[in-house]
């Protein structure tokens, strides 16, 4: 939804009711309020699994806004999500909350999606990998080494 208007933020908070947060929190990426917090929050509390769409429209809303009450939200999303590609822009997104530990960055070094991992990479202190920008987290295996041990010779 591009569109920003008070009313727009209204109307995701019915669909919510009526619908679901799949055709409401479409609605929040750019209508987002602080007080959407613990709307989120209580949409995903209790979840095992957080299905693909809600872990990434929660990746977008937190994209766009800043939240400080975002961590906890974000990071069970992280924990939960159904899909590692969307579990990118979480960790993006908590990144732009203020809410990326160190643990989460060096958890994201050995990610299944390559895109997690570089963005790892490339955020973290000097400490999580020996102080060398191009250096790989201790206990990593590349792609090549990976192909070779399986007879992939493609990758």
């Amino acid at each position: 939804m591009k569109v920003t208007d008070g009313r727009v933020h209204d109307l995701a908070l019915d669909l919510l009711a009526s619908k679901g947060p799949q055709a409401a929190l479409p609605l929040l990426w750019k209508n987002y309020r602080r007080s959407d917090d613990a709307i989120i929050a209580g949409l995903i509390k209790g979840s095992s699994v957080i299905p693909a769409q809600i872990q990434n429209d929660i990746g977008k809303i937190y994209r766009r806004h800043r939240s400080p009450d975002a961590g906890p939200i974000l990071l069970q999303t992280y924990r939960r999500g159904q899909r590692a590609h969307t579990r990118y822009y979480i960790v993006r997104a908590m990144r732009h909350c203020g809410a990326l530990s160190n643990a989460i960055i060096e958890e994201c070094l050995y990610d299944s999606y390559v895109r997690t991992r570089d963005f790892a990479r490339r955020i973290a202190p000097p400490g999580l990998l020996g102080g060398h920008p191009d250096a790989q987290p201790r206990g990593w295996v590349g792609q090549a080494a990976v192909c070779e041990y399986f007879g992939d010779h493609d990758g």
